[in-house]
């Protein structure tokens, strides 16, 4: 929150130092090409964006996009194995016949269809962060943006999100709410925009459930 907080007076303070007269009106077909991330501490997700729609006046965009994302969800307890069996101090050997349990009983070994003789444990000393990020996820969505300012060439602007997405966690929806700042160049469409904010993506599997997530985003306005 404060992070956010303190984007929000960077943009803000951007507007006032460029509050010079911007003539070109920035109205008619508006293309964004951008690059976001949104993660938190289980589950994150990354890709590229293209929105295309009509600027109606220099406040006000609507139009519709799509994202190719890749990302996952995060373990932080990965699954380790040891063999079953037991060890003879006497002679330095491992005998893997029958195993001893924790209250001391023995349990005779009976081999799986593949053959290993191993139980699954997790290992709590070696922890690593495991990933999964191989999972492609498609957002289909609308996109409403505001430039606050309408002369200046820096402005701070607020951009909504809202679509579905289809992938390996489901098919549903997602809303995505970015607080950034444009920043003009030249007199034509073209201008430098990044941001930050909230997404909230409604997942229901066995493996995951709905993500409140932090999103960046970086592109460019043509």
């Amino acid at each position: 929150m404060k992070t956010l907080f303190t984007i929000i007076l960077l943009t803000i303070a951007l507007s006032v130092f460029g509050q010079c007269e911007y003539t070109h009106e920035n109205q008619g077909i508006n293309i964004f090409l951008e690059a976001d991330g949104s993660a938190n501490l289980d589950f994150a997700l990354g890709g590229p964006a293209l929105t295309i729609g009509y600027q109606f006046n220099p406040h006000f965009f609507f139009g519709c996009g799509m994202s190719n994302k890749y990302g996952g969800t995060r373990s932080a307890r990965p699954v380790d194995t040891k063999p079953l069996g037991w060890y003879d101090a006497n002679d330095d050997t491992f005998h893997d016949d029958y195993f001893i349990d924790e209250k001391g009983e023995r349990h005779k070994i009976i081999d799986n269809p593949y053959g290993d003789r191993y139980t699954v444990y997790e290992n709590e000393d070696d922890c690593e962060e495991c990933c999964d990020y191989a999972e492609p996820v498609l957002d289909i969505y609308m996109d409403v943006r505001y430039n606050f300012l309408a002369h200046s060439r820096y402005t701070p602007y607020i951009n909504l999100k809202t679509g579905g997405f289809f992938g390996r966690h489901g098919n549903s929806n997602f809303d995505e709410l970015i607080l950034g700042c444009r920043l003009g160049c030249g007199e034509g469409d073209f201008a430098i925009i990044g941001g930050a904010g909230w997404t909230f993506r409604r997942i229901c599997t066995d493996e995951l459930k709905n993500q409140h997530l932090f999103t960046l985003s970086l592109g460019v306005e043509f």
